[in-house]
Parts: C-alpha cells; sequence; structure tokens
C-alpha cells in the first residue's frame, strides 16, 4: 500500500512581501471617524458593497436589464462616485455632473462588463476617464472651496501623527499638493474603503503599484505635514 503522499511533500515556502508592501499592510488601516461630521443622508453608503447588490445587479444585467442594473448602482453608489470625481474636479456642481456622465456611459456599455471585477469598480474606472477630462477642460477656472481633511484627518491620523485640532487648515494644504490622481487614490481607500484589486482595477495597474502608489502618498504627507509643522514653528 503506497504510503501518504503528503508526508514527502517539501514543506512550503511562505511568499515573499516586499518592505513597501509590509509598511502599507500593517500602517494603512483606516480607523473609525471620532467626529467627522455626518454625511447627507442621500450620499450615505454601505462599504464593502453588500455582496446582495452586486449580485443582483449583476442578475440584472444577465436579463438584460440595464435599467433595473443602473437603478441599482444609482441607488448605492452615487454618492461615493461622486466624492471620488470630487478629487479631480474639486467643484461639487461638476463632480455630481460627471458622475451622472459615468453612469449613462455605463448604460450605454452595460453589455462591456465582463464580471471579472465588481460593478462598482468598473463604474469608477468610468468615472475616472471621465473626471480626468473634466478636470482637463476646467484648466484654469476657479475652485471651490471643498475640504477633504476631516474625513481624511479620522482615518490616516494614527499613520502621520495628525492632531487634528491643530491641522486640519494645514492637511488641506497638504492634499492640495498631492495632485488629482494622489487625492483620489486616498479617496478610494480610506473613505470608500476598496481593497488594493479594487484600487489597481480603478487605474488599471497592478496591485503592487496600487500599494506603492500608497504608500509613497503617505511618505509625503507626512513629509509635507513635518515640513509645515516647523515652519510655523519657526514663524513663532
Amino acid at each position: 500500500m503506497a504510503g501518504d503522499p503528503s508526508s514527502h511533500a517539501p514543506p512550503r515556502s511562505e511568499p515573499q512581501v516586499s518592505s513597501a508592501d509590509s509598511a502599507v499592510e500593517s500602517e494603512v488601516r483606516p480607523s473609525p471617524p471620532v467626529s467627522a461630521a455626518a454625511p447627507p443622508a442621500d450620499a450615505v453608503q454601505t462599504f464593502p458593497p453588500p455582496a446582495p447588490i452586486e449580485t443582483a445587479i449583476r442578475e440584472a444585467l444577465t436579463l438584460g436589464d440595464v435599467r433595473a442594473a443602473l437603478t441599482l448602482a444609482t441607488t448605492h453608489y452615487r454618492g461615493a462616485l461622486i466624492r471620488f470625481c470630487l478629487a479631480f474636479v474639486h467643484d461639487e456642481v461638476t463632480a455630481e455632473d460627471v458622475a451622472q456622465t459615468a453612469f449613462a456611459v455605463a448604460a450605454e456599455r452595460a453589455a462591456d462588463f465582463s464580471g471579472q471585477s465588481t460593478f462598482r469598480t468598473w463604474l469608477f474606472g468610468i468615472a475616472r476617464h471621465k473626471a480626468l477630462d473634466a478636470a482637463a477642460a476646467r484648466q484654469g477656472m476657479p475652485l471651490s472651496q471643498v475640504s477633504d481633511s476631516r474625513w481624511i484627518a479620522d482615518a490616516i491620523g494614527p499613520v502621520t501623527g495628525l492632531q487634528r485640532a491643530e491641522d486640519l487648515e494645514t492637511l488641506d494644504q497638504v492634499l492640495a499638493a498631492l495632485g488629482d490622481e494622489t487625492r483620489a487614490l486616498l479617496t478610494l481607500r480610506f473613505r470608500e474603503e476598496l481593497s488594493y484589486k479594487e484600487i489597481a482595477d480603478t487605474f488599471e495597474i497592478t496591485e503592487q503599484a496600487a500599494r506603492k502608489r500608497m504608500f509613497d502618498a503617505l511618505e509625503k504627507i507626512r513629509k509635507l505635514l513635518a515640513h509645515r509643522r516647523a515652519d510655523f514653528f519657526d514663524r513663532k
């Protein structure tokens, strides 16, 4: 009788994790909001999206009922899509318009949805391209005063050593210096709580590249905050 093959199997080696991956994985974990103002009722989302929502959207698409699928998507993902677009266009009205355009494009191209990602991620990918176009069209136009600092301070404070009560204004300035794509990345990770795989799909990059971008963004925030704090104390 043959022996158990597993008894002769060589020991399995654990996969190697890069320093950037391990740093991001260990450090970048959203903390619960402490005192952030509650969002409008129509913008309240549940993340990650409950499986029944994605399942219902896929079933509607399978049946050819694009209207039902888009109704579900709009109901559950509209607020998140607007916030994502806002990172690029810096204007709430424009962000709403871009999000609406993304939904319209999704309806037209519903047959192109392969199902390899969540429908939400696919929507974010469409919205990103439309938001980049809208941002280019708005070059030189005045920007509305939209602050991201409150939600991001709650999320990344433990990571960056941020003292929210003191640094909200400084963080606004730091976020403005990061660039649109980086702000959008932070929005997806910290506010919408997307996985790195979903972020990678949205930005059309590898998961490793998504982790690297997050690591670099947090390092830049740390350095910019430290620099601005030093300038503040030098002036006093």
